[in-house]
């Protein structure tokens, strides 16, 4: 699956946005100091080897769901740091072999920074954002009653874009998208040969997801 045709659309519409509303930038927003809470939930794509087929010694991976959260502290009107979690799952296309199911699943930890696009004022609150992450990835077999797995912990990045709506003051919905990579092979010693044998070279996935964020405004005496 070639990823970079989802993911390099959505940079470039969201790029053209920012260098379009720059121009038109307003008084602050009065952002700094918000502190907010989020969830969201959606679809979850591989790629790379996560999608491949396993002629080409990919996980012959389909589309799954995923669901996480975030905190954030917007440091300045635009700028927002957090932390966020989030976990998915997905299924083969194709069993590996008869009676048996793969599943790959995937749990992030991780640090994020969103810029917040000017657009003048107004409900609308476009953003580009970039983190870094620690992910446990996991392959999952199952069947006759039984069920093996093979797992590894690797440090990864992510690249974002999104909009969120303020539907009040405090209450906002939206929706965005990411892309993960993650860093190093997937290797396990499966033969008990004391030598650790490739299982995948790469996991990548691609995250849509709808979101609902609640925002605690900053008070000032």
């Amino acid at each position: 699956m070639k990823s970079w045709k989802i993911v390099v659309p959505m940079l470039v519409v969201l790029s053209m946005a920012s260098i379009a509303s720059a121009a038109e930038q307003s008084t602050s927003s009065g952002m700094k100091g918000h502190i907010t809470v989020g969830v969201n939930g959606g679809i979850t794509v591989p790629s790379g080897k996560l999608a491949a087929d396993y002629t080409d010694d990919g996980a012959d991976m389909g589309m799954g769901w995923d669901a996480g959260a975030a905190v954030d502290w917007f440091a300045t009107d635009q700028l927002a740091i957090g932390a966020d979690a989030n976990f998915g799952a997905m299924k083969a296309k194709d069993d590996p072999s008869p009676g048996i199911e793969l599943k790959a699943k995937t749990t992030q930890f991780g640090l994020h920074a969103k810029w917040f696009i000017p657009t003048g004022g107004g409900k609308l609150m476009p953003w580009l954002g970039a983190g870094v992450a620690m992910y446990t990835r996991k392959l999952e077999a199952s069947g006759g009653g039984a069920t093996a797995d093979v797992s590894d912990s690797k440090p990864g990045a992510n690249f974002g874009v999104g909009a969120d709506y303020m539907v009040s003051e405090m209450v906002g919905i939206g929706i965005n998208g990411a892309y993960d990579l993650t860093f190093g092979k997937m290797e396990d010693d499966v033969d008990g040969d004391g030598v650790d044998d490739e299982i995948i070279e790469n996991w990548n996935l691609i995250r849509f997801n709808a979101a609902l964020t609640f925002h605690f405004p900053h008070t000032t005496k």
